[in-house]
């Protein structure tokens, strides 16, 4: 039988009594389902092979504000190491399917809905992403002007400008102006990464946001728009500076190419 159709047999009625709609394959060797939370958050549970085992399969739950693997969310010992399911043919495919769905009722469904709640007082808007996404070039240009800066500055330069900024002390509040400041120094940042370490913007329909991708020297993306939101509302660059002090460590050693680790 498919594995479209076992994974259908096996979980569609159970998880749809819980709201979620079976959408069949979504890529090779993967399928998921799809729920709407109460306050309009997409809610997933995905089950995918492993792209070089046919026998392996995985389990993960996401939501806007998260993503977890079953180890990270199921926190009984004996799910301690449960981060893929080993099988030889359909019924212990199926037996593995039975197991991650009483995971999912057992555990799934609350940490889904904690991961649809904001922990962030501040987000930025689906308007605001677009406009980044679509004239990043002229709003990094008009925050180089405004602070009179050079081509030829330096990450280092451009991170301690943006750390200074987002440290500034003063009530926070998100109103047109704020706004602005934010989308220009999400802009600089993210061209600022793509200048040093290559990469390009790229538009992800899945949470409507944009990000820095295919950097050579991480294989995580910036979400700078996101990364430059939190830091700000947290009046502390310890995540901006965490992520610069990453990307020079790694790149001291090596850098990613297509998503595979390359020593110098």
């Amino acid at each position: 039988m498919q594995k479209v159709k076992i994974v259908e047999k096996v979980l569609g009625d159970r998880f749809a009594k819980h709201g979620f709609e079976f959408l069949g394959s979504v890529d090779r060797g993967m399928w998921e389902f799809k729920k709407i939370s109460d306050n309009d958050i997409e809610q997933f549970i995905a089950i995918y092979m492993d792209r070089y085992d046919s026998g392996c399969v995985y389990l993960d739950i996401r939501s806007k504000y998260g993503q977890l693997r079953t180890l990270d969310f199921a926190p009984e010992p004996k799910y301690e190491n449960k981060q893929v399911w080993i099988f030889r043919d359909d019924a212990e495919f199926a037996k593995a399917l039975e197991e991650m769905g009483d995971i999912i009722e057992k555990y799934g469904y609350k940490k889904l809905d904690e991961l649809s709640i904001s922990p962030y007082k501040f987000e930025p808007t689906y308007e605001m992403s677009v406009r980044l996404y679509e004239n990043h070039k002229e709003l990094s240009a008009k925050f180089m002007k405004d602070n009179n800066l050079k081509d030829d500055i330096t990450l280092k330069d451009s991170i301690d400008i943006i750390a200074r900024i987002v440290e500034e002390r003063g009530e926070r509040v998100l109103d047109d102006t704020s706004k602005e400041k934010l989308l220009e120094l999400a802009a600089f940042y993210g061209e600022q990464l793509i200048k040093e370490y290559k990469g390009n913007w790229e538009w992800i329909k899945i949470n409507n946001s944009c990000k820095v991708n295919g950097m050579t020297n991480l294989s995580r993306s910036a979400y700078v728009l996101h990364e430059v939101f939190f830091t700000w509302e947290k009046e502390s660059s310890e995540r901006i500076m965490g992520y610069y002090k990453r990307m020079v460590e790694n790149d001291k050693v090596g850098y990613y190419h297509k998503n595979k680790w390359i020593p110098r």
